[in-house]
């Protein structure tokens, strides 16, 4: 009688509960959506699992009102995502087994259940739904039309995700917020009980980051989804040889997109690039700077695609094979493999008009060194924001040292020594104050960059092209120049002409040089000017020289270089002597308007340049 009342006893305490949580930390390890729900409780979601001593695994899961109107579920995930997972869900009269092929929507559930599924029991009892199976050790699922993976919990470790929905029309519904995630776990280590798992948020989180993904943040731990937030995490999957993307970013007026590309140099130009828009993933290259990216047709290999807006700002996720080919300028075929290479991670947000991608502007960022893409390490570095403020200080100082002051300095050396040649200032000429005063700022302007510069990339700058090597030789003759000019020979002596040759050719030599590497220098990417800076970087040239040729014919006509190398060296030293002033030259009232017309001129390219280095 008592071995009757017993298994009756069983029996009752079997089916009136929704599970047995009698043994938890035992003999069995369970998971529980909260500390020490109530089983009996519909939203207390307990999962359990005990080896068996054939290596399988005996498992109950309860939760959910069950008798087919809803749900509650088990994946077994070895990323801590619910996509691409092992899958089992109990309606309270049935179980059944899935693969979550893309986020937040249904699964894709087996016909049947595997044949690694046995002792199956599903019930609805006082109102909860509950279900118990055995599951063989591994268990292998067909997670896309071309991958199949194994799910071996004897020999890997795994994430064990809960959550519960309603149930109707034969189909699941999503989860919502209903949903949680614990571990990993050794499915083989000795039971453990009452662990509670982590609440799983509705949108993508930094949760896991740097623990199943790694993540970019532009600014630093910035939130994903606000609008000043450029964030993307990427998630490699060994197994199939794949990366899993997410980028959430973007502007809140219009439409929008994000995009990230993957580049060998610090550079959008001919990488590899992706971008979304609420409602579609594109991909292509950028085969030159500033210019549409050239699309091409979504590789049949990316898929898992899912594109969106979470609070106004572009949510979109992917999965790209890890080695993918394309097409980059001048037809060259690249194998952009992120198993086997590391990348600098570019990001963009701007608007679209008319379905076409409008210029970013200054809504980009760099990733401060290469990531490699299996780890799931923090982007090296951050963003290159933090260096944006040295390299626009780099570039300004570079355009006021050789557009401007050298420029003026020049002019003032040349043409203005027979205007002035009585007038002095601290017992020296005044042309020679005003031409050695700019110059020293033009040597001090230009190591101030040099310095600036490689403080700002860490480094000598490689893949950009000549104009890194040209500023290294502009700061080397600059430096070089005025140490000559210490050594100079005294006016009236045999070396004299020659220092003269030597100065004008180094100081000559140097300034053309500089302008080619501010040419260079304003279509680098990182400094970000608008497309026509170069045009008006010409205009800038055209207006110098015509300038030139006009003080030229000037000084011609009115003979004032001839007037001036005639004359005898000691009327015109670089020192102060008790010469008798002698009255302005004619022409030298056209000289001072030109001056003036100039100084304008000048002035209103280097602003324009300030100004757009500055905004941008």
């Amino acid at each position: 009688m008592r071995k009757i009342l017993f298994l009756c006893l069983v029996i009752f305490l079997k089916y009136s509960s929704a599970i047995d949580i009698s043994g938890c930390g035992s003999t069995k390890t369970c998971v529980r959506s909260s500390d020490n729900c109530n089983p009996s409780d519909p939203t207390c979601l307990i999962f359990s699992f005990t080896q068996t001593s054939s290596g399988g695994f005996d498992m109950e899961i309860s939760g959910g009102t069950g008798a087919g109107g809803q749900y509650v579920a088990v994946a077994f995930s070895p990323d801590g995502l619910m996509q691409n997972s092992d899958l089992y869900y109990c309606i309270g009269t049935e179980l059944k087994s899935g693969v979550l092929q893309t986020r937040h929507s249904a699964p894709v559930t087996d016909p049947t259940l595997p044949p690694q599924i046995t002792g199956v029991t599903a019930r609805t009892s006082n109102g909860v739904a509950n279900c118990s199976f055995t599951r063989a050790a591994n268990v292998s699922k067909n997670i896309n039309s071309t991958h199949t993976r194994a799910f071996d919990l004897a020999t890997s470790n795994y994430y064990v995700l809960l959550a519960t929905a309603a149930y109707t029309g034969g189909s699941p519904g999503y989860h919502s917020t209903n949903r949680y995630s614990s571990g990993p776990y050794n499915f083989t280590a000795s039971p453990s009980g009452g662990d509670t798992p982590t609440p799983s948020p509705n949108n993508p989180t930094t949760a896991d980051c740097n623990v199943t993904k790694g993540c970019f943040f532009s600014p630093s731990s910035c939130t994903p989804g606000s609008p000043s937030c450029m964030f993307a995490s990427w998630q490699y999957d060994a197994s199939l040889n794949t990366v899993t993307l997410n980028i959430i970013g973007g502007t809140t007026a219009g439409s929008q997109y994000a995009a990230i590309a993957f580049g060998t140099v610090d550079q959008m130009q001919d990488a590899d690039l992706y971008y979304c828009t609420d409602s579609e993933m594109s991909t292509g290259v950028i085969r030159a700077l500033r210019k549409q990216p050239a699309d091409e047709a979504r590789p049949p290999e990316i898929e898992n695609i899912e594109t969106g807006l979470t609070d106004g700002v572009v949510n979109c996720t992917f999965t790209r094979p890890a080695s993918l080919t394309k097409e980059i300028s001048g037809g060259v075929m690249v194998d952009f493999n992120l198993q086997t290479n590391t990348y600098y991670l570019l990001y963009a947000v701007g608007t679209t008009a008319g379905g076409v991608l409008q210029y970013h502007s200054s809504n980009r960022v760099l990733s401060g060194a290469k990531i490699n893409f299996t780890s799931v390490s923090p982007a090296a570095g951050g963003s290159s924001n933090d260096n944006t403020a040295l390299i626009k200080a780099h570039a300004s100082l570079m355009i006021i040292a050789w557009l401007t002051c050298a420029s003026i300095g020049v002019i003032i050396a040349r043409h203005f020594k027979p205007l002035w040649h009585d007038s002095t200032i601290a017992d020296n000429k005044v042309w020679f104050q005003l031409h050695r005063g700019l110059m020293i700022i033009v040597l001090l302007a230009t190591v101030a960059a040099f310095v600036l510069i490689f403080v700002a990339v860490g480094g000598y700058s490689e893949n950009v092209g000549a104009h890194p090597i040209l500023g290294i030789i502009v700061t080397g003759l600059t430096i070089l120049n005025p140490i000559m000019a210490l050594f100079r020979p005294h006016p009236n002596t045999p070396r004299r002409p020659i220092f003269n040759w030597a100065h004008w050719f180094v100081g000559s030599t140097a300034r053309i040089l500089a302008i080619a590497a501010i040419f260079l220098g304003v279509d680098l990417s990182r400094l970000n000017l608008p497309e026509w800076d170069t045009f008006v970087l010409v205009g800038f040239v055209v207006f110098h020289v015509i300038s030139e040729v006009v003080f030229e014919m000037i000084s011609a006509c009115y003979g004032h270089i001839d007037a001036y190398k005639k004359s005898k060296p000691e009327e015109y030293p670089m020192d102060g002597d008790d010469r008798k002033p002698d009255p302005p030259p004619k022409g030298a009232s056209i000289k001072y308007l030109l001056l003036i017309i100039y100084l304008i001129g000048n002035l209103a390219f280097l602003i324009t340049f300030i100004y757009y280095i500055a905004v941008n």
